[in-house]
């Protein structure tokens, strides 16, 4: 029994020490993309390390630029979604407004998967504030002008999935500038 626990404490030390651990000052950009994440859809932050898709213990404002010092931990196993590190906040280095002429893309689409879509009350991806705005994802509220509002009612109800070219109106509040 006793040289068991001998064993599996040395199997675990081995695993443990065979992790790499780093540190990195990272960018993230005053935005977030669409990704398929399994069962469904969510926004992850876009960073100047791709493999970084999420940090623990940071909370991202649309329409700024942030520089993080991150704790990066390799995993030698990969979780069920693939995700083979672990990415947490050190220290917040920045935090810089986007610039007024600051423009991006965004994939829009109302599909969810894994999710109660037949619930009562469901609005899909674009949840109603009001005739011209619309909160995606739970994440952040769309602006869309009226000339764009046919094409975006199409892509609300699922009959397209398109690229949004977007600016910012306010922190968290971004505006449709076409559809491509």
């Amino acid at each position: 029994m006793k040289s068991s626990i001998i064993l599996l404490l040395l199997l675990v030390a081995l695993n443990v020490q065979s992790q790499k651990t780093e540190y990195k000052t990272i960018t993230v950009e005053p935005h977030q993309s669409l990704q398929n994440y399994e069962h469904f859809k969510r926004l992850v932050l876009k960073t100047s390390e791709p493999s970084i898709e999420f940090i623990s213990g940071f909370k991202m404002e649309w329409g700024y630029r942030y520089q993080l010092d991150v704790k990066i931990e390799h995993m030698d196993v990969p979780l069920s979604d693939g995700t083979n590190l672990e990415c947490t906040l050190v220290k917040e280095v920045s935090k810089t407004k986007a610039p007024a002429d600051y423009t991006f893309r965004l994939f829009l689409d109302s599909e969810l998967y894994y999710n109660e879509s037949e619930s009562e009350g469901h609005e899909g991806n674009f949840k109603p504030v009001n005739d011209s705005t619309f909160i995606y994802l739970e994440e952040v509220e769309i602006e869309v002008p009226k000339a764009l509002q046919p094409a975006f009612a199409k892509i609300r109800t699922g009959a397209m999935q398109r690229v949004g070219h977007f600016t910012f109106v306010d922190i968290g509040k971004i505006r449709l500038m076409r559809i491509q």
